[in-house]
């Protein structure tokens, strides 16, 4: 089979960072496949601070990459012209679509074809706009998966659900496939000894207590209850320093904007401005983790976010709200690699934020190794490559084509 992974936009945050780690593992198991990217860029207001694109990415590592401009223009007809001859040529294809953008778009020709077409869910839809807006756009994307999508895999229960329930997908024909990370994650090189490079460019000291929190900046990732905790733990005399990273996002930016604005105004007002610093869009994500002290994530909502893996991976102590479901149990309060707080619990995230800042470094420095346990027990990329082919393979079975890689 050749497996074809499309994707709205061509950053590298988030689902694409999935998509790009689907798309070595596969080839590494000698599966042909293909990206296909939109060609508009991606950009915001704030620039991107040096963020790669996936297609980049992929290119230098010598996956195919095919750009695709969806338009009424005689470009986007000769661009969508030639993503259907690819199809049209590839062996055995099977498409899997990561974006409702994409997959509105896709999935209808793919069914033209004859071609599977996977959608992939990886978070649980907020449609923007006034209400009309949301109700149409909602209408539609219902639509699209009960008729140009043949399988839907979810990357946890919670989007499952909300794929069933709000969507109106079967539940039984909705498969789980939860996020996981390789174990070099991407610009993770260590710091240099004889200091921080993180630490130097915020300008404090190595007795500092660094708390990064990772995401686009979005009422759904809920940075306002980080800032609000950060003010708690100023009161109690803690010595901090939140690093938020992330930017506007492209997909909802006046939104993003407008909270970006709040989030500022916020930090002014509560006199965090010397502790509380918005680095944008960053390539070297994993650098950061690996140079902060905590681990921090504060959203109100998640499909199973891929920052937190990463945390787990590159062993940091990790506090995250409940906004998605584990593997095992772990209740609220803390944990051996940290700690599990209510969403929206202001008090509780700053309580913990503020116990493991009070631990010595070598409690902390046994939380993360506990991070990293955990991450390799339950979150191995190379197993869920492995669930991901069998499973486009048993769509393409079901369709009467077997004996594919």
């Amino acid at each position: 089979m050749t497996v074809f992974f499309s994707t709205g936009l061509d950053d590298y945050t988030g689902a694409n960072k999935v998509t790009g780690n689907y798309l070595l593992g596969l080839a590494s198991k000698g599966v042909p496949v293909v990206l296909l990217y939109p060609q508009a860029s991606f950009t915001t207001d704030d620039g991107d601070n040096g963020q790669p694109r996936l297609s980049e990415k992929m290119s230098a590592a010598g996956i195919e990459t095919v750009a695709v401009s969806v338009g009424l223009s005689a470009a986007g007809v000769r661009s969508v012209g030639g993503v259907l001859a690819r199809l049209s040529l590839a062996k055995t294809p099977v498409v899997v679509g990561t974006f409702q953008a994409d997959t509105k778009i896709l999935a209808p020709l793919c069914a033209l074809l004859g071609v599977p077409f996977v959608y992939f869910g990886h978070n649980i839809g907020r449609f923007s706009g006034p209400a009309w807006a949301r109700s149409l756009k909602h209408l539609l994307w219902r639509m699209v998966l009960k008729s140009g999508v043949g399988a839907v895999i979810a990357v946890s229960d919670e989007v499952r659900g909300y794929l069933h329930h709000a969507c109106g997908y079967p539940l039984k024909d909705i498969r789980v496939i939860t996020n996981a990370v390789g174990f070099e994650i991407d610009g993770g090189e260590r710091p240099a000894a004889g200091g921080s490079d993180l630490r130097r460019e915020l300008g404090v000291g190595e007795s500092t207590f660094v708390i990064v929190n990772v995401g686009r900046l979005d009422e759904q990732k809920d940075q306002l209850a980080l800032i609000e905790a950060a003010a708690v733990m100023a009161r109690e005399g803690v010595d901090f320093y939140v690093v938020l990273v992330g930017g506007i996002s492209p997909t909802a930016m006046a939104e993003s904007m407008a909270y970006r604005d709040q989030l500022v105004s916020r930090v002014e007002k509560l006199g965090l401005s010397g502790r509380v610093c918005f680095l944008g869009w960053r390539n070297d994500v994993g650098a950061l983790l690996r140079q902060a002290d905590v681990y921090a994530h504060s959203a109100r909502w998640e499909g199973f976010p891929l920052a937190v893996l990463e945390a787990w991976a590159v062993g940091r102590p990790v506090v995250t709200t409940d906004c998605f479901q584990l593997p095992v149990d772990v209740g609220l309060g803390a944990c051996e690699w940290g700690a599990r707080v209510a969403v929206g619990e202001v008090s509780g995230l700053a309580a913990q934020l503020a116990r493991i800042a009070r631990v010595d470094a070598g409690e902390r420095q046994r939380m993360g190794e506990a991070s990293r346990v955990f991450s390799r027990r339950h979150f191995d990329l190379k197993q869920r490559v492995e669930e991901l082919r069998h499973c486009l393979a048993g769509i393409l079975a079901a369709r009467g084509v077997h004996h594919v890689v």
